[in-house]
């Protein structure tokens, strides 16, 4: 029985393609409550922008806040950041708090500030894939023929 074989194709110079300079000053967002006070979603815009906006100072984060019978019945709050590069490239940190009565409880100026730095830090690691995507876009190259797959990465990450 043959050993299956599997070929990827990595590009390990990634100073032409990726810097801190081609971010765009656009940088959509979305932040999100369900089941708690509209006001929490400020607290969490105005510290996300507060470290987002020493290195862009364009930054929009839309909101989208959930009440009554549509939110479900857990409640709660997150930030999803994501960065374009001029070039098109996307990438993206995600953060919710933690569940009523699981772990600690999170306040929503630190979930926003971790959140912008998760972000920042993805965009130094470098690459066109972020670290929570990086085995994805591996196994969809591995299922694909071979040489005709070229991607990106920084680091690669434990995920």
């Amino acid at each position: 029985m043959a050993v299956p074989q599997i070929f990827a194709s990595f590009m390990t110079d990634f100073s032409p393609l990726w810097s801190p300079s081609r971010m765009t000053p656009l940088t959509p967002s979305c932040r999100y409550s369900v089941r708690v006070s509209p006001q929490m979603a400020n607290r969490i815009v105005d510290s996300a922008r507060s470290i987002l906006n020493k290195f862009i100072p364009d930054i929009y984060i839309y909101t989208d806040h959930m009440k009554g019978i549509n939110s479900g019945k857990s409640p709660g709050f997150g930030l999803s950041l994501v960065a374009e590069t001029t070039n098109g490239t996307f990438l993206s940190a995600e953060l919710a708090s933690n569940p009523q009565g699981q772990g600690a409880a999170m306040l929503p100026e630190d979930l926003g500030r971790n959140c912008a730095r998760l972000l920042l830090e993805e965009i130094y690691r470098g690459g066109c894939v972020d670290s929570t995507n990086q085995s994805l876009a591996l196994l969809l190259m591995t299922l694909g023929q071979q040489d005709v797959s070229k991607v990106l990465l920084g680091p690669l990450s434990p995920y």
